[in-house]
């Protein structure tokens, strides 16, 4: 970094550079991934299918003529409806849901032990003395230079 313009230069910055495109573009890949978009063709040919069954069920429940069909068909398209719901549900575990993994929580749960056993993390000590006049006076000179 230039003392003088509070510019970041040389051969290591290109590097930076890269390594953050490299992870930004992973990220949106993990997004991508997450997403998991289900095809609509795909999704409205299960509905149909679902649909042709309770029909299928109805005509083989009204044959026997029993009391119990309303019953039987209701227990019957609870079951299945409610299996859909479930397999929708564990489709995305990584979601915003109630009954999701709790990733944000993991991910800084894990980014702070790693922290913890990095060999670089030393305890901070503050200087004693407190910097001199002439320091903070050069200081909030540059600063003011560099806001206009």
């Amino acid at each position: 970094m230039g003392k003088e313009t509070g510019e970041f230069k040389g051969p290591w910055m290109n590097a930076l550079v890269g390594s953050v495109m490299k992870i930004r573009s992973a990220a949106y890949e993990v997004r991508s991934m997450l997403g998991m978009p289900v095809p609509m063709p795909y999704f409205h040919a299960l509905n149909l299918l679902q649909n042709v069954n309770y029909a299928f069920y109805t005509v083989a429940l009204l044959n026997m003529e029993s009391n119990l069909t309303p019953l039987i068909l209701f227990i019957i398209i609870l079951i299945t409806v409610g299996m859909r719901e479930v397999a929708a549900a564990l489709a995305n575990p990584f979601g915003e849901d109630d009954v999701d993994f709790p990733v944000h929580k993991w991910i800084s749960q894990l980014r702070g032990t790693a922290l913890c056993v990095h060999p670089s993390n030393v305890p901070v000590t503050l200087p004693d003395t407190e910097p001199d006049a002439a320091y903070l006076a050069s200081t909030s000179k540059r600063l003011s230079k560099n806001a206009i």
